[in-house]
């Protein structure tokens, strides 16, 4: 087979995300686009067509550097008891917020003041995995109820905070 020169050449991103320059003419039987990528890891397909004929290119994006955490609490209100306590999920993301699956480091889990509770014993120090840390605060007895602020940190990241509320246990 011989390359031929001049024959048109579209492209179009057919899964995913990202932006591709949407045609180019051959040179030397080959034809080139630019793919633009999105700043929402996965994956993208595009897909080159001349006439009734296409390919198809799968381009795999990754997260960029773990830059900060995010952290939620479940549930976000608890009964000031002993016996008490809400799930806290740290998760690390990039600055574009993809999670990093590939941070395994240490996350450091604390409350701002340990009046109304405390992170459980043994859970201050966890290690990520996935991008991903689990911990819980538990809270203390106390009449009045109020609000835990609880922290997740980690070396050269953004911390994470989350408030979980306690209120009066009369039982």
């Amino acid at each position: 087979a011989n390359a031929v020169d001049g024959v048109p050449v579209s492209f179009a991103v057919t899964s995913g995300s990202g932006t591709v320059t949407t045609s180019a003419v051959t040179a030397s039987g080959k034809a080139s686009a630019t793919y633009t990528s999105s700043t929402t890891a996965g994956s993208g397909v595009v897909t080159a067509t001349i006439g009734a004929k296409s390919g198809t290119a799968t381009v795999t994006l990754t997260p960029g550097p773990a830059a900060k955490i995010t952290l939620q609490a479940n549930p976000t209100t608890i009964t000031s008891s002993a016996v008490s306590d809400a799930t806290l999920t740290a998760t690390i993301l990039d600055a574009n917020n993809n999670v990093v699956t590939s941070f395994t480091n240490a996350v450091t889990f604390s409350v701002a003041s340990t009046t109304l509770g405390n992170i459980k014993s043994g859970e201050t120090s966890v290690s990520a995995v996935a991008g991903v840390a689990t911990s819980h605060v538990q809270s203390k007895v106390d009449a009045t109820g109020g609000t835990i602020v609880c922290r997740a940190d980690a070396t050269g990241l953004t911390q994470g905070t989350v408030n979980v509320t306690t209120v009066p246990f009369f039982g």
